[in-house]
């Protein structure tokens, strides 16, 4: 039924010669009764504009500039506004619980009107609200694929925003559109809603002890006076305790001009969308601070980092071919086993497939364009083979614009759509800032990218074995390390280059986490002199970086740790952010899954703990 309604379209385009979605959405409608498979029904799903004259007849190796135009030719506008609104019940795709509990709603109506509720009557009508909600599904998913589909070949027009313009402008604003003028080379830090000034300041100070060459550009939707006379400040104070590191680390004394030298931020007020029923969050403001900054190559900065290098970015930009061939680099996040969904919420895995199988590059595109998915990557079997909800590191991400402009459309197209509930089924919130977006939006157009070789690594102190937490660690062969920070290393060359600030301001706010941490290293009731002295210099001295190994799932009962990350819920019942204890190797000693270690010499540690301190003390 529904193949021969697509013919019927079909013919009446040919006849009328003109464009309308909605004669191949009308061929999405047909009866949804008993075995319904609406994951089978989505192979009918449409692209109109492959169904034009011109393309019956030309295929890739068509002029692309005539292809291009004939494409958008005719091409109707989209409405932001339908993606926003949709209103999707997951228990849509499990039909007898949705019609169960439409039949609940009308007995309830009925009892109050003083009527019973007959079958004959009310089943028929039930049966056709679900042939409605079912089809406005279909509608609205082979809309969402077309509209992805578009901004797919339009990255591979010559003169995209022009043959574009109409399309680009029907979804966004004109300023939002990269014209590809730029200061060159610039870091980028968002003002997230939840992050305090004083965080962002210390941030601002670490990277004038860096002595960054960059330009700092902060984005926000609303900045109050005091918070930026606050934020001016920290790019121009004087440093007032200078942490004792530094004269071991240079063999001098401290000089202010030299070495904490004074930097200019450039602030960036962007505005919300003007309809106050959309729900916009740390995603949007992160989509629209990568659009509408002032440089063409950005390293974005989430405020809970600390970097630990001079280069931490620019090693990246100069050394990475993987870098300057992609122009998009991104970090994974630690190993964590208990993001892996395995059942999820209802339709999770009807919607990983819709994403899997409908959003990246389809056939169509390479036949006309030459378009193809991206080869299978790490992160593609992560995502949607093994069903992990968070992959990448939200804290830097590094973008050459003019290259990945079209990746930047797409997330912020996803951003603004993402509090949808049909995406949030499968995309996690997690953190208020999904980076998810991002490599998804590269996936979708076929926009290459690379992520670090390297995992996050836990980052801190061995744990004395006696001292291990036996909840995890039931022999004596895996080593433990114990942080709520984590960090990433340089595939280049293994340098820690980052980590997160979570220890640091646990410590800060957080009383009972500051006892728990020092009683950590108590032995009968003793400290033990070599971890608690470094910890009084740093609550989070680092002498070691522990990479984990990767496992899909625990393996349990080998007597060492069943997977490479574990949350110690209990550790601190004030704690803000979770305390992770990570480990080399998993399973069992013989057969098991080995990770690796990277110990830091003197020297490295004393610079390392200088930053920190910098973070730690200047707050």
């Amino acid at each position: 039924m529904v193949a021969a309604a697509c013919v019927v379209g079909l013919m009446l385009y040919f006849q009328l010669g003109t464009f309308d979605d909605k004669i191949f959405e009308s061929a999405l409608v047909s009866k949804f009764k008993g075995g319904y498979d609406f994951v089978q029904q989505r192979k009918q799903y449409v692209n109109p504009q492959y169904h034009r004259p011109y393309f019956q007849r030309h295929t890739v190796e068509s002029p692309i500039d005539k292809s291009c135009q004939q494409y958008f030719r005719s091409l109707e506008t989209f409405d932001l506004k339908y993606f926003q609104d949709f209103r999707f019940d997951r228990t849509l795709l499990k039909k007898q619980k949705w019609v169960h509990h439409r039949q609940l709603a009308y007995k309830s109506q009925l009892v109050r009107a003083g009527k019973t509720y007959e079958a004959s009557v009310y089943d028929p009508i039930i049966e056709k609200e679900y042939e409605k909600a079912i089809n406005d599904l279909s509608v609205f998913e082979m809309r969402l694929s077309n509209v992805l589909s578009h901004f797919r070949v339009l990255l591979n027009c010559p003169d995209a925003d022009k043959i574009g313009e109409k399309f680009l402008n029907s979804i966004f604003p004109t300023e939002i559109i990269y014209r590809g003028d730029g200061l060159g080379n610039g870091l980028v830090i968002p003002l997230y809603e939840k992050v305090s000034v004083s965080t962002v300041a210390s941030l601002i100070r670490v990277l004038r002890s860096l002595q960054t060459s960059h330009p700092i550009e902060l984005v926000f939707h609303d900045l109050e006076d005091d918070d930026r006379s606050l934020l001016e400040l920290a790019a121009r104070d004087t440093l007032e305790r200078i942490p004792k590191e530094f004269e071991e680390i240079v063999g001098r004394p401290f000089n202010q001009q030299e070495d904490y030298p004074p930097v200019s931020l450039m602030f960036l007020e962007v505005e919300k969308p003007n309809d106050n029923d959309v729900v916009t969050g740390d995603s949007y403001l992160f989509a629209k601070a990568s659009l509408l900054n002032s440089f063409k190559v950005i390293t974005m900065l989430h405020p809970d980092i600390i970097p630990l290098t001079d280069d931490f970015s620019s090693q990246i930009i100069r050394a990475s071919n993987e870098f300057r061939e992609t122009g998009l680099f991104m970090f994974q996040q630690p190993y964590w086993t208990h993001t892996r969904q395995r059942r999820g919420p209802s339709g999770f895995h009807e919607i990983n497939n819709f994403i899997h199988k409908y959003l990246l590059p389809q056939k169509e595109d390479e036949i006309h364009f030459g378009i193809k998915p991206i080869e299978s990557t790490t992160m593609k079997r992560r995502y949607f083979d093994d069903l992990f909800s968070q992959t990448i590191d939200h804290s830097m991400v590094i973008i050459n614009k003019d290259k990945h402009k079209f990746t930047l459309y797409v997330h912020l197209f996803l951003s603004l759509i993402q509090q949808n509930d049909y995406f949030n089924t499968r995309v996690s919130q997690h953190s208020g800032l999904n980076l998810e977006l991002l490599w998804l939006s590269s996936e979708i157009l076929g926009a290459p990218y690379h992520v670090n070789l390297h995992a996050g690594v836990a980052v801190g102190i061995h744990t004395p074995p006696e001292l291990a937490n036996k909840t995890f660690k039931k022999t004596t062969q895996a080593s433990e390390l114990c942080s709520s920070s984590w960090g990433q290393l340089s595939e280049i060359n293994d340098r820690l280059l980052y980590v997160q600030n979570y220890q640091l301001l646990n410590w800060k706010t957080s009383p009972g986490f500051k006892l728990a941490l020092r009683n950590r290293y108590l032995i009968m009731g003793k400290p033990l002199q070599d971890y608690t002295s470094k910890l009084q210099l740093n609550p989070l001295w680092i002498d070691t970086a522990l990479e984990p190994p990767f496992v899909s799932d625990p393996i349990f009962d080998k007597g060492e740790p069943s997977q490479g990350w574990n949350v110690w819920d209990s550790f601190a019942d004030e704690l803000a952010f979770p305390y992770y204890c990570a480990y080399n190797v998993v399973g069992d000693v013989s057969s098991g899954r080995y990770g690796r270690s990277f110990d830091f010499d003197t020297g490295i540690q004393i610079k390392v703990n200088y930053y920190a301190n910098i973070w730690l003390h200047q707050n």
